[in-house]
């Protein structure tokens, strides 16, 4: 059960890590 929501928060963490990531890539192009 724990696991679950574990991996729930990882994948939430890891999409919002690219989300920003590319939004600031594409606001501050280098």
């Amino acid at each position: 059960m724990f696991l679950d929501y574990f991996a729930l928060g990882v994948l939430i963490f890891v999409f919002l890590v690219i989300f920003y990531g590319l939004l600031f890539y594409m606001i501050f192009p280098t």
